[in-house]
C-alpha cells in the first residue's frame, strides 16, 4: 500500500508527472495545457508560481492556501473558469432553477462538493491532468492513459533557499535539457512568460520571491524578476546568460549519468538532485528536524546544499523524468 503525502496546509509543494510510455503528447499542445493549468489553478484556488511544461513531463512549483470558505460570487466565478461560460452558466442557471422549486439543499450539497475540491493539492493536479487526458483523447482519437502512474510531490519549506533551490531546478529544467539557449528562450515556463510580460506568470514570479524574502513584497515586477534571476545564476551558471563555466558540458553530462558516472565537481549544479523531485519534503535542517520527529521519521542528516536537508515520504516510484533532461525532453 502507498504511503500518505506529505502536505501540510498552506504549503509549497514542488509537483512532477510524465506522459504515459515516455510519450511526448504534451509537445505541440503547450499552450492548450497551459490553459487547462490556470483553469484548475483559478478553481481550486492554488497559486501557480512557477513552472515548465516539457514535451512529455512537467514541473510546477505551487502553494495550496488554507482551507477557506468561498462566498458565492468567488464559487461562479471559480465555476466559469474550470467549465468554460457556456457549461459554467448552465450549472449556474441549475442552482436557480432549483431554488426556485425550493430544492436549496440541493443546491447546497453541489456547491459543497465543488468547494471539497479546492485548496487540494490532490485535486488540483488531479483535475488539470483529466481535463488534459479528455480533451487530449478526444482530439486524437488516443485511448487509454495519457499519464504514467500517479504525480510526485515534494513539500517545499517556506524558507528562502528551499524556495529558490526548487524554483531554479523548474525554470532552468528546459535550459538543462537543451530546449533553449536560456532559460528566458523557453516558450512555456513560468519565468520565460513573466520576462515576456505574461501577467499570470509574473503575478506567480512575484509571489515566489515574495514568499522567499518572507513575505516581504518586491518594490516591482522587474526587481523581483531580478532577484529570481540572481538565484538562477548562482545556482545554475549559465541559465540566465546562457554562458556555461568551463568543464561543463550538459550532453556529455547526460551519458555520463545515464551511465551511471560521478559527475565532476563543475557539474553538480545540473545534476538531478533527487530530493528536489522524490516523494517527501525538502528545507532547512530546523525545518526538517521538526517534520521528521512530527511524521517519526529518520531524521535527516545530510547537508544537500545551501543549508537544504530533505525528509523522505512514502513515494518511493521512479523518477517521473528520468530520461528528461540533457536529452532534449522537449
Amino acid at each position: 500500500m502507498r504511503q500518505s503525502r506529505i502536505t501540510r496546509p498552506g504549503a509549497c509543494y514542488h509537483v512532477t508527472s510524465r506522459c504515459a510510455n515516455k510519450e511526448f503528447f504534451l509537445r505541440g499542445r503547450e499552450d492548450f495545457a497551459l490553459d487547462l493549468l490556470h483553469r484548475a489553478a483559478t478553481f481550486s484556488g492554488v497559486e501557480l508560481l512557477d513552472f515548465a511544461l516539457m514535451g512529455n513531463h512537467f514541473h510546477l512549483l505551487v502553494r495550496v492556501p488554507e482551507t477557506k470558505p468561498v462566498p458565492d460570487d468567488e464559487l461562479e466565478r471559480r465555476v466559469r473558469a474550470l467549465y468554460g461560460e457556456i457549461r459554467g452558466d448552465r450549472l449556474l442557471k441549475s442552482w436557480t432553477k432549483w431554488m426556485e422549486k425550493g430544492e436549496s439543499s440541493r443546491v447546497e450539497e453541489s456547491k459543497a462538493k465543488l468547494m471539497r475540491r479546492m485548496y487540494d493539492l490532490g485535486e488540483f493536479v488531479k483535475t488539470f491532468k483529466e481535463n488534459f487526458s479528455r480533451a487530449f483523447n478526444r482530439q486524437t482519437g488516443h485511448t487509454g492513459t495519457v499519464w504514467e502512474t500517479r504525480f510526485h510531490s515534494v513539500l517545499v519549506a517556506t524558507e528562502w533557499n528551499a524556495l529558490y533551490s526548487v524554483g531554479s531546478y523548474v525554470a532552468a529544467n528546459p535550459f538543462v535539457a537543451g530546449c533553449c539557449k536560456t532559460a528566458a528562450n523557453y516558450a512555456w515556463s513560468g519565468y520565460a512568460l513573466a520576462k515576456r510580460g505574461d501577467g499570470l506568470a509574473k503575478k506567480g514570479i512575484v509571489r515566489l520571491v515574495q514568499l522567499a524574502q518572507g513575505d516581504r513584497l518586491p518594490r516591482s515586477t522587474a526587481e523581483a524578476l531580478m532577484m529570481y534571476e540572481e538565484q538562477l545564476e548562482r545556482r545554475r551558471p549559465g541559465t540566465v546568460s546562457g554562458r556555461l563555466p568551463d568543464g561543463v558540458d550538459l550532453a556529455t553530462l547526460g551519458v555520463r549519468l545515464a551511465g551511471g558516472q560521478a559527475c565532476k565537481k563543475a557539474e553538480r549544479a545540473y545534476s538531478e538532485e533527487t530530493a528536489l523531485w522524490r516523494g517527501g519534503a525538502i528545507g532547512s535542517k530546523e525545518s526538517m528536524v521538526r517534520l521528521a520527529a512530527e511524521l517519526r521519521k529518520p531524521v535527516p542528516k545530510t547537508e544537500l546544499a545551501d543549508g537544504l536537508y530533505a525528509v523522505r515520504g512514502g513515494d518511493r516510484l521512479g523518477m517521473p523524468d528520468r530520461e528528461g533532461p540533457f536529452r532534449a525532453a522537449a
